[in-house]
């Protein structure tokens, strides 16, 4: 366009209702600039119609601000979107996300009647500024974010209810279940982790923090501060807190399995486990346990299904080295309308356990984990066991000996093959003195 052509100021010609259908394709950075050209883009541009959609897009089922009136001024959802931009601007590019996971959790923990679990809950934290250590060993922001969310849950010590978000695992002694930790607890981390980098010690190695602890056992969840070896920053992790080095560092062995590639990763995960009904509820605990569909088998009028759980903090290479440890949760049952002639008991068990590269055990034995459990109309019996593998993945299939308590005819009842797989294993740098002292 030549420099001496006259510009026409398009919009004075167009008339409100079209000028707002095109601000509504406008970002709200440009629409606060566009506020700032004239009067009447100012008045457009704090339309309700403009920025409710907004204040949904970013921040999602927030409230509108309090008017006082009863009629909703034309401007109350530009006035909410500043107050929540005051309060969680940092954060607007992974706010939404975060609390749709939320929101998506809480509703499938009340659909699946676990309010223990959700009264756990904090509401969110009333910490606005970043923390200062956050800026030398920066969080991730999902994870501050949630906070403002979720400040992490209450921890009941001592009590026997085990209702931590990281999910319940109990096989014989081994009980692990880690609840997500508050913004004071993960800041007190990163001050120790503060301290130790201003010695310059260990300034290579993979910094950690954790997010989730369990209070009975010394089983976290950690998350990558930086990226070291096949470990990127965000990663999450289970860890056994007895073979890490004393300090907010982990360096205990060649690597982890991974559990999640971000925060936002596996809250995701959270979700779509809490809304499956194959995940494993005991009680009033969410477990790790995972029943899939097809793991479910019929003998005489007695259902057997089995959940499975991989438990990479005791696959970890100073507990058990080479070996990939999985749980097992088995629930045999009859049906209430089943004839009680059926009733019967379990006396032996038959197993054929088979490795990924074809390796073929068998193992027979009489009852299981100590007991000789009863099945009648309407009753069921659930235990936990595990087995290992020396590879990544592997199968068990088999049957138990039942005889019948009526006419003490003996039959086996078939357990479905189920199949186990590890988490993706990363591996750290090979370890030398050099990385600790880098001076």
């Amino acid at each position: 366009m030549d420099s001496g052509e006259e510009t026409v100021d398009f919009t004075s010609h167009l008339p409100d209702e079209l000028l707002l259908l095109v601000l509504a394709h406008v970002s709200y950075k440009d629409l606060f600039r566009i506020g700032c050209v004239c009067q009447r883009l100012r008045d457009l541009s704090r339309s309700n119609f403009l920025w409710r959609r907004l204040c949904h897009v970013h921040w999602l089922d927030v409230p509108p601000v309090e008017d006082g009136g009863e009629e909703e001024s034309p401007t109350v959802w530009y006035r909410t979107f500043q107050r929540s931009y005051r309060h969680l601007g940092l954060f607007i590019g992974c706010y939404s996300t975060l609390k749709g996971h939320w929101n998506r959790i809480e509703a499938a923990l009340k659909e699946r009647g676990a309010v223990d679990i959700l009264e756990t809950l904090r509401g969110p934290t009333q910490e606005n500024e970043v923390p200062s250590e956050a800026q030398v060993l920066p969080i991730p922001a999902d994870v501050l974010c949630s906070l403002h969310i979720h400040d992490g849950q209450e921890t009941f010590y001592g009590d026997e209810r085990m209702l931590g978000l990281g999910g319940l695992v109990r096989v014989y002694s081994f009980q692990s279940c880690p609840v997500l930790l508050s913004r004071r607890t993960m800041v007190s981390q990163l001050r120790e982790l503060k301290d130790e980098l201003a010695e310059e010690r260990k300034g290579q190695l993979l910094h950690t923090v954790t997010v989730l602890e369990c209070p009975l056992s010394r089983i976290s969840i950690r998350m990558c501060l930086n990226s070291v070896g096949d470990f990127q920053t965000g990663n999450m992790f289970y860890c056994h807190h007895d073979y890490v080095l004393e300090s907010s560092f982990g360096w205990p062995n060649e690597g982890y399995f991974l559990l999640a590639k971000s925060f936002t990763d596996w809250l995701a995960q959270l979700a779509d486990r809490l809304s499956d009904p194959g995940t494993i509820f005991q009680q009033s605990s969410l477990t790790r346990f995972y029943l899939e569909p097809s793991c479910v088998a019929v003998t005489e009028h007695v259902k057997v299904s089995v959940a499975t759980a991989f438990i990479s903090e005791m696959s970890e290479k100073p507990l058990r080295p080479g070996r990939n440890m999985f749980a097992y949760y088995i629930t045999m049952a009859m049906d209430e309308n089943s004839p009680r002639r059926k009733s019967c008991k379990l006396r032996t068990r038959h197993w054929v356990i088979r490795d990924s590269n074809g390796r073929v055990e068998t193992v027979d034995g009489a009852g299981v984990v100590g007991d000789f459990p009863i099945i009648q109309p309407g009753t069921s019996h659930s235990w936990a066991s595990y087995t290992s593998f020396v590879t990544s993945a592997g199968s068990m299939g088999g049957h138990f000996g039942m005889v019948n308590l009526e006419t003490q005819e003996t039959f086996n009842v078939k357990c479905p093959d189920f199949h186990m797989k590890a988490l993706p294993y990363l591996r750290l740098p090979e370890y030398s003195e050099e990385m600790v002292d880098d001076t």
